[in-house]
């Protein structure tokens, strides 16, 4: 699942099937985490440009982008809920 949503997000069309798993983690320069750079910081910033490249809106990117570094560690994952798939508007057709 590591990266995977990456992947996920370059489709056009975004669906899921019933039961799917979507999995969110910080990633890790191998000594320090993701959070533990502050906002603003440019290790940051390709993440988000890329979700923007994407498509989403910059607040939409900086918002899920700072959610997926909190949501779990590097060595953790974890498994979005139904409503925060929704909230960060990761499925494009309902």
């Amino acid at each position: 699942a590591s990266g995977a949503v990456d992947f996920f997000l370059a489709g056009t069309e975004r669906s899921r099937e019933e039961g799917s798993k979507i999995g969110v983690h910080a990633w890790s320069d191998g000594k320090k985490e993701a959070s533990d750079f502050p906002r603003g910081h440019k290790f940051h910033q390709p993440y988000i440009k890329y979700y923007i490249d994407m498509g989403f809106p910059q607040k939409d990117a900086n918002d899920f982008y700072f959610f997926t570094i909190n949501a779990a560690s590097s060595s953790n994952i974890h498994w979005m809920t139904n409503r925060e798939i929704k909230q960060y508007k990761l499925i494009t057709n309902n």
